[in-house]
């Protein structure tokens, strides 16, 4: 199916109704505060015309939802509405609906009366794999023990699993000392190759914005943590110098080297600002872990299809298969 995207700032109550109006399959909720009258009625509506339209709506557990939400529980039960329950103990700030397994609409809007007085917006998307990612979503928030497609595979590449988690998640300190001999530390250094300096990074806990927890370690030429930023600065540098270089005693040809060096900076630039946008399903993944992915320079890839799935619960599994590692390393 073709991706279409569509902003809504004004009348966005009136479009969200005629959306739910138009579903003819399903339709899954997750929202901070749902206190409108007319959404929860217009849901209501739908269930009654189209019995076979699955609905499943999750909310915060707040008091303004307990009050102004859950009055609506009987009717929502008594036509087979489900309201589910968040797993999580943290605030569920999601705003975000899906309809038919195929539009995402999402944005600052919450489901409630003040929300129509308010600067907001929403944009729906249609994409069937964007619908699903949520969808994946919506069982992490309302599901116990939901061990995503995506989370199965550090359990089935722990090697990837240990650089990544190492990189990149956020470790509370009890979580850092429990699993201190398990993270790797990584490292990021200069050095001769016999033709010139060459820069060198393995992921690791030097990347990771938790380095306040790693005491006694320093790292020689890079403060910590250390930022892909300066791997980027390093290599347009050295290409600099090579270009340089090239041109020692070739003074006819000094009139390009300015064109070479801006070549080079476009260069750096395009590559250093490839990202992966998009999120991955689980065998896009596993040829990306398999194809050895860098890690550190595509930081997307944690962000967007691993972090979304981690709970402190899950890290527990999946360092209880990762193997300690050896002194030194």
């Amino acid at each position: 199916m073709n991706e279409e995207t569509k902003a809504y700032f004004t009348g966005i109550e009136k479009k969200l109704i005629e959306m739910i109006g138009d579903s003819n399959k399903s339709i899954k909720i997750a929202m901070a505060w749902f206190t409108s009258n007319d959404l929860k009625n217009c849901i209501l509506d739908k269930k009654r015309q189209s019995s076979k339209v699955e609905i499943e709506i999750v909310v915060d557990d707040n008091e303004i939802n307990e009050n102004y939400f859950l009055d609506y529980k009987p009717k929502f039960d008594e036509l087979g509405i489900i309201i589910k329950q968040k797993v999580s103990s943290k605030f569920l700030h999601n705003k975000f609906m899906l309809i038919d397994e195929k539009i995402v609409i999402t944005g600052s809007y919450n489901f409630s009366k003040k929300a129509k007085s308010n600067l907001e917006n929403i944009v729906v998307i249609k994409s069937e794999s964007l619908c699903y990612y949520y969808s994946r979503i919506f069982e992490f928030i309302t599901t116990s023990n939901y061990l995503d497609e995506n989370i199965q595979l550090l359990l089935d590449y722990p090697d990837f699993a240990q650089a990544i988690i190492s990189t990149y998640y956020e470790f509370t300190k009890s979580e850092y000392l429990k699993y201190k001999k398990k993270i790797l530390i990584g490292g990021c250094f200069t050095h001769e190759n016999g033709y010139w300096d060459e820069l060198t990074y393995f992921p690791g806990f030097i990347f990771n914005p938790k380095i306040n927890y790693l005491k006694n370690f320093e790292s020689p030429e890079f403060s910590l943590p250390i930022d892909k930023k300066i791997i980027k600065l390093w290599t347009k540098r050295r290409n600099e110098d090579l270009i340089l270089d090239n041109y020692a005693g070739k003074e006819e040809y000094y009139h390009l080297i300015d064109g070479d060096l801006e070549q080079n900076e476009n260069a750096v630039e395009e590559f250093f600002k490839r990202k992966m946008e998009h999120t991955y399903q689980s065998k896009k993944l596993k040829e990306l872990i398999e194809s050895k992915i860098d890690i550190i320079l595509e930081d997307d890839l944690w962000r967007n299809n691993f972090d979304p799935f981690i709970n402190r619960k899950i890290i527990e599994k999946i360092f209880a298969n990762i193997k300690v590692l050896k002194q030194g390393q």
